[in-house]
């Protein structure tokens, strides 16, 4: 260093292998590497003491990360610890209830059966045989009750001792039941008529009473059975009088 009573001071160093620092006046020179003798080791202890403070840094950021992840991960490991919910309690449904049948409105359908004819009186003859016929009804479903009312026709061949042929039997009547919501069970009662082959014993009027049965198995389809019991006293031939008992299925159409 060379200070010049007739200006300011100067101040120079030789060539340094890392920082050259010039200050105006009377400055401070910091050497880093090696400029003065004990550079080196001042150096070498400033650096320990760099390493230090950065191992202490990263020791307290590795502590303070940890921590946070020891804090985020609670919840979650007290949640894997807790104990599972006790399953719900299974609950059967009940068996479905079939809806009751509305037998309100009109209805057509066939019916095959079967009769028997016996005689009483001036003759006593008697015969039985198939019949086959059509039957159209309209009821009234009031809830618990039903009521109705229809006509049947049975066409027929029953040979009765080879004086007459029963031709047909013809019913207008009523009938009332128990609504069974999908099927019905009835009593029916009205007025029959008999027609015959031989003009000699003629036809006769009388009536009729017996009882019924339907199910619905199907949209719009029923199927029936009936037992019907026939009284005649009013035969072209004086003193005749006869007795039938037919019992039939149906296929009914209701609308």
């Amino acid at each position: 260093m060379r200070i010049s009573p007739d200006g300011p001071a100067e101040c120079s160093l030789p060539p340094m292998p890392l920082v050259f620092v010039s200050c105006r006046g009377v400055e401070r020179l910091w050497r880093v590497h090696s400029l003065w003798p004990g550079g080196t080791e001042h150096a070498a202890t400033t650096r320990t003491n760099e390493s230090k403070e950065l191992d202490q840094t990263m020791t307290r950021s590795l502590i303070l990360a940890t921590g946070l992840a020891v804090l985020a991960a609670g919840p979650a490991l007290a949640g894997g610890m807790a104990q599972d919910p006790a399953p719900a309690p299974v609950t059967v449904a009940p068996a479905p209830v079939p809806a009751g049948a509305d037998w309100t409105g009109p209805s057509v359908g066939v019916q095959l059966g079967y009769g028997d004819v016996s005689t009483y009186g001036s003759n006593q003859l008697s015969g039985n045989d198939a019949l086959l016929g059509l039957r159209a009804n309209y009821d009234y479903d009031l809830g618990s009750v039903i009521v109705g009312g229809g006509l049947q026709y049975d066409t027929t061949d029953i040979d009765l001792g080879g004086v007459t042929t029963l031709e047909s039997v013809t019913r207008i009547g009523a009938r009332a039941g128990a609504d069974l919501g999908t099927s019905w069970l009835y009593g029916a009662a009205g007025w029959a008529q008999a027609t015959t082959s031989n003009p000699t014993v003629g036809d006769s009027n009388g009536w009729y009473a017996g009882v019924g049965y339907e199910l619905l198995v199907s949209d719009g389809i029923t199927l029936g059975t009936e037992v019907l019991y026939h009284q005649f006293s009013d035969f072209d031939l004086s003193g005749l009088n006869a007795e039938a008992t037919t019992a039939a299925i149906s296929v009914n159409f209701r609308f």
